[in-house]
């Protein structure tokens, strides 16, 4: 089997999903206002230099997982479909062929990201790709927790998640890497793209531009992206 792994904010659409989602929970008056308030914060630091990617996923990843404590599961899917039906018109141009031709090429398409999966779900379901994987938080009996089970964005973290979706033993042997491809445009996707045969850095962040000119992997646009997949994938 030869998967195409995809990454979502800011490869297939602009922004991000899951900042969406909060910002549509504030508005309905749920989460926790300091905490929403502190990831936009981080994400600001981040992007000034005075912190690491790194240490701002980890900190915004905890304080997702605070403002959403308390709050029931089917409340949060509710959110996200609103977020999602609001958004959905936002996505580049190219992806539904993409998607078209990673399946006529005989690959299966598999999303990955940082945004949660409650929201990821709705954006897989668009395209009709069954392997979707997002950040998923502690649930109990319904309710949010406050805890973090699963988050791509930390370092490995999006092969934890292929491994979770697809299993240990297909990684380690179903798989054919060598044959798969990646896409994504940050430092948190550079764990899939050194493992696969066609990694490609989609108007990649500075650091992972820097790190995709080290490697010597492919660096593509929104404009040329087809184009470059029907080179690789012939």
């Amino acid at each position: 089997m030869r998967i195409a792994v995809l990454d979502i904010d800011g490869t297939m659409i602009p922004g991000s999903l899951g900042l969406g989602l909060l910002d549509r929970l504030r508005s309905w008056g749920l989460g926790a206002p300091e905490h929403i308030d502190a990831i936009f914060a981080e994400i600001r630091r981040q992007r000034g230099g005075v912190i690491s990617y790194n240490d701002m996923v980890a900190e915004t990843t905890r304080r997702f997982a605070a403002a959403i404590r308390g709050i029931p599961t089917s409340t949060v899917a509710e959110v996200a479909a609103e977020v999602w039906s609001g958004r959905r018109g936002a996505l580049f141009p190219f992806v539904r062929p993409m998607v078209e031709m990673i399946r006529a090429r005989g690959l299966r398409p598999v999303i990955v990201s940082s945004s949660p999966r409650e929201i990821v779900r709705c954006l897989a379901a668009e395209l009709g790709v069954g392997d979707a994987a997002g950040s998923i938080f502690g649930v109990e009996d319904g309710v949010y927790t406050g805890t973090c089970e699963l988050m791509p964005g930390r370092p490995q973290g999006k092969m934890a998640a292929l491994r979770r979706l697809l299993g240990v033993d297909a990684l380690a042997g179903a798989v054919d890497l060598a044959g798969s491809m990646a896409l994504g445009n940050a430092l948190s996707d550079a764990c899939v793209l050194e493992v696969v045969g066609t990694p490609i850095a989609f108007e990649p962040v500075p650091e992972l531009r820097a790190l995709a000119i080290s490697r010597g992997w492919m660096i593509s646009d929104r404009a040329r992206l087809l184009d470059d997949l029907d080179d690789v994938l012939a």
